[in-house]
């Protein structure tokens, strides 16, 4: 596939594409929306106009995203140039997928074609390398060598690159202790003991077979779920409050008027039954709590069907009843 080029310009000092791309973008904001630029009596008379600079900085985002490209389109633009970051002996060409992600954007923030294309073309490498990971767990790293790109491969630059994996292995970790919560000691225990993993020996860095277990969810939840969701959703229960406006927790409880069935489990550690008790104690219409005896920690009220649907369908009959 042929691929057309911009006019590139000679830079003679070391640019960050990520310092580039964020002035591209106050620059392209500016121009989207019309608002003129405030004159800068302090400014410089020869400088040129921010429109010259701006048309500059995306010419050099243009030759730094062409660098690196295969026949069928895929590029990823190299980060650091001149300098340090370039000597006779010494080429740093890596590109940075929080670079690439600024890149994109001050693409799509002006938008016109080429833009378009170039934007595209970056995001789909970085699906590519990440589906191509030799490690093939869905995470994506701090950086790529993009002459692999120019080549239709993936290369990892290096151990740093594992640095960048912070929010997959951060939300892998929340899975890891979660699940060790939601679950209970007894049903752990049970399930796993001290057994090894497999022909694994865990005195010779080999894992336990809890530990395999753990690392699998993990893996399985940092696939399929975004971070900034998990950061959203765990915010959102962070700052639950029910008595928030109402006088407090037990003021909010005491204006309840329904018929109230409170179910706890006796292995709960993410809810505990004292929890439960309360909500009984203070909602006036309250049945005693009904407890559920399970291995499974929180996750009881999933399992242990067999106790709860009895108790729900008591409880729902006898509300039938009354009316």
């Amino acid at each position: 596939m042929s691929r057309s080029r911009s006019p590139r310009r000679d830079v003679g000092w070391t640019v960050v594409v990520a310092l580039v791309a964020t002035a591209v973008l106050a620059g392209a904001a500016s121009a989207a929306t019309g608002d003129p630029v405030p004159a800068d009596e302090t400014a410089d008379p020869t400088a040129p106009e921010p429109s010259v600079s701006i048309a500059l900085a995306y010419e050099f985002l243009d030759a730094r995203t062409d660098q690196f490209c295969d026949g069928e389109g895929m590029c990823l633009p190299r980060s650091y140039e001149g300098g340090f970051f370039t000597t006779p002996t010494w080429d740093f060409t890596p590109s940075f997928v929080y670079d690439d992600a600024l890149v994109i954007i001050a693409y799509t923030a002006r938008g016109l074609p080429d833009d378009i294309r170039r934007a595209k073309s970056i995001g789909e490498t970085l699906l590519f390398v990440q589906a191509n990971d030799p490690i093939g767990d869905g995470r994506v790293r701090t950086h790529y060598e993009p002459h692999a790109i120019r080549q239709g491969r993936m290369e990892i630059t290096g151990p740093g690159t594992f640095t960048g994996n912070q929010a997959w292995a951060g939300l892998a970790l929340a899975r890891q202790i979660a699940h060790t919560t939601y679950r209970s000691a007894l049903e752990f225990d049970e399930r796993f003991g001290r057994i090894p993993q497999g022909g694994d020996d865990p005195m010779h860095g080999g894992r336990f077979a809890v530990q395999s277990y753990l690392d699998h969810h993990a893996s399985k939840l940092a696939r399929r779920f975004d971070a900034n969701s998990y950061v959203v959703l765990t915010e959102s229960m962070l700052t639950h409050d029910l008595g928030r406006d109402r006088g407090g927790v037990t003021t909010a409880l005491q204006s309840i008027r329904a018929r109230v069935l409170v179910v706890g489990v006796d292995t709960d550690r993410l809810f505990l039954p004292a929890e439960s008790e309360r909500i009984a104690r203070e909602a006036p219409h309250a049945e005693p709590v009904r407890l559920l005896r399970s291995a499974y920690g929180h996750d009881g009220f999933l399992i242990e069907f067999d106790q709860l649907g009895p108790i729900v369908g008591e409880f729902l009959a006898g509300v039938h009843k009354r009316r």
